[in-house]
């Protein structure tokens, strides 16, 4: 069991909620960036690349206008447009280019080396309606273009950009021809290189500016929140102090209540010596421990009073919480020839002094009505457990049950049966464990013994 767990205070999960809070707040932020970063790196670079396919349909268009070396029927038929496009071909760059059919197959293409190939269906659907168009490719091996390399070009690798341009006259949606270039993308690599610098800076400021308003703005109302929780803890805790008060009300009516029994007792029995003058050692025995019982319950109530309205906070831990218990109880059990043993097997939990206090007066009387029911000889066992956050004890004797009408009901007050009980003993620690948020059960009962667990979460 984590001790830190166990004592962090609303306040301080809140700490921790409102760290986790504003790094959550800033990973989303980041994700977010990021996300629109690629978003508009990809529009940007698809608008680079479509640039240079409108420019050089353009061109070829403006060259088929003004052209006068060549009839303008001559449009119509693959050599003019091939002589058209060669023209265009003697641009920076061009590394070759394909003539195709209206049908995107294969017509020529120079250099005589560039491989044969048709036109992929998406490509030709943007041709037939007249819609220049382009592509990038990364890495293109030569021996994919070529049956055999230029002489000029040395890599076996390079960048390409294919560009499609639909042929047809002027004024004329019927779609003649389709001119391919293929053009080095070196110039396109370093914009797409110096596109994605300057993005990743943009995003770097956005994501600085934006990270420090998300922490500034979380952090102020995190702060805001915090102080009313712990303005909260403190109403609650003035209310834990009114609902002690009221509990020790209570429980000191029950005790003044149960002191009525023993009092009459010596009443009677003063009153019985007075009139017979019988006065035997048995009864005033009997009278005395009585008297010691009341003077113990009333000193009981006194410390517990004392530390609720006193500012001390001592902690115990549940070893000299099971050690108190002992001397407090080992004379009893040796006067009556029952042992007492102490199994403790829960260690390193610190407990408030009043808690202590309240839990060490329901063992006390636990055991003290196990020592009474328990045969000289027999032995009582405290046991001390940590289970699933909850502090266990348990109080084992080895006498004959609980009696049959107790079942139904074991912390009731009734008439007690021993010398000199006032028969509230249970009542009184069960409602001691209700004011502790714990709960007090008998766990079992049989003719070899009684448990009564007491489970306190911690």
């Amino acid at each position: 069991m984590d001790a830190n767990e166990t004592t962090m205070t609303p306040a301080a999960r809140l700490k921790i909620s409102a760290v986790a809070g504003i790094i959550f707040a800033i990973v989303v932020f980041g994700v977010a960036i990021y996300l629109a970063r690629v978003r508009s790196a990809n529009l940007i670079k698809e608008q680079i690349i479509n640039r240079d396919a409108v420019v050089l349909y353009s061109a070829i268009c403006l060259m088929r206008d003004e052209s006068i070396s060549t009839e303008l029927s001559d449009f119509d038929l693959p050599s003019g447009q091939l002589n058209l496009i060669l023209k265009i071909s003697n641009l920076k760059g061009v590394i070759a280019v394909r003539l195709f059919d209206k049908d995107g197959g294969f017509v020529n293409g120079v250099p005589v080396s560039v491989k044969e190939t048709n036109l992929d269906s998406t490509e030709l659907s943007y041709m037939q309606a007249l819609i220049p168009r382009a592509k990038f490719h990364n890495e293109v091996k030569m021996g994919d273009l070529f049956y055999f390399a230029p002489d000029n070009y040395e890599k076996d690798v390079l960048s390409v950009l294919e560009i499609n341009i639909p042929l047809h006259k002027k004024d004329d949606t019927k779609l003649l021809g389709i001119a391919q270039f293929l053009i080095e993308g070196a110039s396109v690599q370093r914009e797409f290189k110096a596109l994605e610098d300057n993005l990743n800076a943009q995003s770097a400021i956005i994501f600085g500016i934006g990270s420090v308003l998300i922490t500034a703005g979380l952090g102020f109302a995190f702060r805001k929140l915090y102080e009313r929780t712990v303005e909260l803890q403190k109403a609650n805790r003035e209310l834990a102090l009114s609902a002690r008060a009221s509990a020790l009300g209570a429980i000191t009516a029950n005790l003044i209540h149960g002191l009525k029994n023993p009092l009459a007792g010596l009443q009677m029995l003063a009153n019985g010596k007075a009139t017979n003058g019988d006065t035997t050692d048995a009864d005033w025995e009997q009278a005395l421990k009585s008297i010691q019982k009341m003077k113990m319950m009333i000193s009981e109530v006194s410390n517990l009073i004392k530390e609720e309205t006193g500012a001390t906070n001592i902690e115990l831990t549940t070893e000299e919480l099971a050690e108190m218990v002992l001397n407090k109880m080992g004379t009893v059990a040796k006067q009556r020839g029952v042992i007492l043993n102490v199994e403790n097997q829960c260690t390193g939990i610190n407990l408030p002094g009043r808690t202590a206090n309240l839990i060490s007066i329901i063992l006390t009387n636990l055991i003290e009505n196990a020592i009474e029911a328990t045969p000289s000889g027999k032995k009582v066992v405290l046991k001390v457990e940590c289970h699933d956050k909850n502090l266990r004890f348990q109080v084992i004797d080895e006498g004959s049950g609980l009696p049959q009408q107790m079942m139904e009901n074991p912390f009731l007050p009734r008439t007690s049966t021993k010398p000199g009980g006032s028969g509230i003993g249970l009542a009184i620690s069960k409602q001691l464990a209700n004011h502790l948020g714990a709960g007090l059960s008998v766990k079992w009962t049989s003719a070899n013994g009684t448990c009564f667990e007491l489970v306190l979460p911690v």
